[in-house]
């Protein structure tokens, strides 16, 4: 009786320990959505700013130098989105440091 007692206990303890691997995992994966979210943002406003840049020296016209007036609402500017980006990437580990020595 305190055998199966004890392995009772002990799969409790098994199942308490999964739910809280599996709940540090979920976190992990938002904070990976996220940054890439953040990421994304970036890379949208650096390809919008070098249209703009290469329809300047294209055509002259600086009015291709002014922000976007078609950016959908919720959209942040490069500044705003690059500010939001430190904090999600502070503390993380690099997954990949380059060819350096």
């Amino acid at each position: 009786m305190a055998i199966g007692f004890g392995l009772v206990v002990l799969a409790m303890i098994a199942v308490a320990l999964l739910v809280v691997r599996s709940q540090e995992a979920d976190a992990l994966v938002d904070h990976t959505f996220e940054v890439q979210s953040t990421a994304q943002s970036l890379l949208s406003q650096v390809q919008a700013a070098e249209n703009g840049q290469r329809g300047f020296l294209i055509t002259g016209d600086e009015d291709y130098l002014k922000p976007s007036p078609w950016r959908l609402p919720g959209c942040q500017s490069f500044p705003q989105a690059f500010a939001r980006s430190r904090p999600t990437t502070r503390g993380s580990k690099p997954v990949w440091t380059g060819w350096s020595h």
